[in-house]
C-alpha cells in the first residue's frame, strides 16, 4: 500500500466544519471511463475547492503508474486487487478499507453496491459510513444469475449498516423504501455544461454538423447498441451512426457489433472532452437505448449540449429526460426503428427539444447544488 497520508484539521478557513473524506470502491481517478470514477473526480474535486480533505483509493489497473501522489488536490492511495471481473472490485474495497481504518477519516464514503461486504467491517470498527449505490447490477446485463444474486444480497447489507445509504435517481428511492421499507438519500448525479469548441473532429471524420446519429456507452449488451444496429438496419438508413465506447469484459459483443453494424457506422473507441462535447452538440440525434441504468451521465452530458435524446422508457431514462426528448418501449428495436423515422420524417420535433433539454439539466443536474447536498449529508452522518 501507497500513499503516506496525515488527514490534518476538522476545520479550515471560513467557519464550517472540514471533512476528512475517504472515496473507497470505485477504481480511481483521474476518471477514464466510467460513471462512477467521473463522479467520484468531479465530486472530489469540488469538496477540495471547499476546504474538505480527500483521499480516494485507486487501482492500478486503472489509473496505471501515476507520477504524483495528488489529483485536483485529491490524495491518491493505491492498494491491492485480485484482477478479475468477479474478483478486483470487491478485493480492492477490502484493500482500501484496512488502509483507511488507520488513517483517522470522518467518513468513509462507498461506491457500488458490489462492495457492500466492507460495510460492517467498518461499521464494526466504529467508522461513519456513507454507502452510495450507482446501480443496480442486479437487474442484469453483463451479469450472470450468480452474480445478480450476489448483488441482490448486497442491498440489505448496505442498507443495515450504513449510517446513510445514497441513491442517485427517484426511482431507487421509491423501490428501497417499497421493497425493504427503509429510507435512503436522494442525490443527482451532476455534469459539467463545458463551452463547445471546433476541435476539428467533425471534419475528420467527414461529418455534417447535424449529419449522423450518435451512441455512447460502454460496448456491453446492457447498454444496448445492438438495438440501433437492428433499427438503423431495418429502415435502411444511409445516416451515419457514431459510436464511442470500449468493450468491458465484452469483447466477443463487441466484435459481434462490429461485424453486423454495417458501413454507416463508425466505431471510435474511446472520445473524451472537447471532442466528445463538440459530438454531442453537433449531433442529429443521441440514441442511448439502454436496458438498464440510471440517471446516466451520458443521457446528461448529450442534454447539457442541447442534443436531441432516443431513450429507453426504463424509469430511470424516463426520469433524467423529464420530457425533453424522446422514448421507445425497451428492448424493442421494432419500436425504436418507429420512433426514429418519426423524428427524421418531422425535423421540428428534433429541433424543438433542443433549449429544454439543456436548460432542463443545468437546473436539475448542476453540481453545486448537488455537492451543497453531499455536505449536508456529511454534516448529518458526523453529527450522529
Amino acid at each position: 500500500m501507497t500513499g503516506d497520508h496525515d488527514p490534518g484539521p476538522d476545520s479550515g478557513a471560513g467557519g464550517g466544519r472540514r471533512f476528512r473524506v475517504a472515496m473507497l470502491g470505485a477504481k480511481g481517478v483521474p476518471a477514464r471511463v466510467g460513471g462512477v470514477e467521473k463522479i467520484v473526480d468531479d465530486l472530489g474535486a469540488r469538496l477540495v475547492s471547499r476546504g474538505h480533505q480527500v483521499t480516494v483509493y485507486c487501482r492500478r489497473e486503472y489509473t496505471g503508474a501515476l507520477p504524483e501522489k495528488t489529483h485536483r488536490g485529491m490524495r491518491l492511495v493505491w492498494t491491492p486487487a485480485i484482477p478479475g471481473k468477479y474478483t478486483s472490485t470487491l478485493s480492492h474495497a477490502v484493500t482500501s478499507l484496512f488502509d483507511a481504518l488507520f488513517r483517522g477519516y470522518d467518513i468513509l464514503h462507498i461506491h457500488s453496491l458490489g462492495t457492500a461486504p466492507i460495510v460492517p467491517m467498518a461499521w464494526l470498527a466504529g467508522k461513519r459510513i456513507l454507502f452510495h449505490i450507482h446501480g443496480q447490477e442486479w437487474k442484469g446485463g453483463k451479469w450472470g444469475p450468480r452474480s445478480r444474486a450476489y448483488f441482490k444480497a448486497c442491498e440489505p447489507v448496505a442498507l443495515d449498516f450504513a449510517h446513510d445509504v445514497i441513491v442517485n435517481t427517484e426511482a431507487s428511492r421509491d423501490y428501497y423504501r417499497a421493497a425493504y421499507g427503509k429510507a435512503t438519500t436522494y442525490i443527482p448525479n451532476a455534469v459539467d455544461v463545458p463551452a463547445v469548441r471546433d476541435t476539428g473532429i467533425l471534419s475528420e471524420l467527414g461529418l455534417l454538423p447535424r449529419g449522423y446519429l450518435l451512441f455512447v456507452g460502454r460496448l456491453v449488451p446492457e447498454k444496448g447498441c445492438h438495438h440501433l444496429v437492428a433499427a438503423h438496419r431495418q429502415l435502411g438508413l444511409d445516416i451515419p451512426v457514431i459510436v464511442i465506447g470500449e468493450p468491458a469484459h465484452s469483447e466477443r459483443y463487441a466484435s459481434s457489433l462490429r461485424e453486423t453494424a454495417g458501413p454507416h457506422f463508425r466505431f471510435l473507441g474511446t472520445v473524451l472532452g472537447d471532442r466528445l462535447t463538440e459530438l454531442y452538440a453537433r449531433s442529429l440525434m443521441v440514441v442511448n437505448p439502454t436496458e438498464r441504468d440510471a440517471v446516466s451521465l451520458v443521457l446528461l452530458e448529450a442534454m447539457a449540449q442541447g442534443a436531441c435524446v432516443v431513450a429507453s422508457d426504463i424509469p430511470e431514462m424516463m426520469e433524467g429526460v423529464g420530457g425533453c426528448g424522446y422514448h421507445f418501449r425497451e428492448r424493442d428495436a421494432g419500436d425504436l426503428a418507429r420512433v426514429l423515422h418519426e423524428l427524421l420524417s418531422d425535423p421540428d420535433r428534433i429541433e424543438r427539444v433542443r433549449g429544454p433539454a439543456r436548460e432542463r439539466v443545468r437546473r436539475q443536474y448542476a453540481w453545486d447544488p448537488v455537492t451543497d447536498q453531499f455536505e449536508d449529508l456529511y454534516r448529518k452522518v458526523a453529527g450522529r
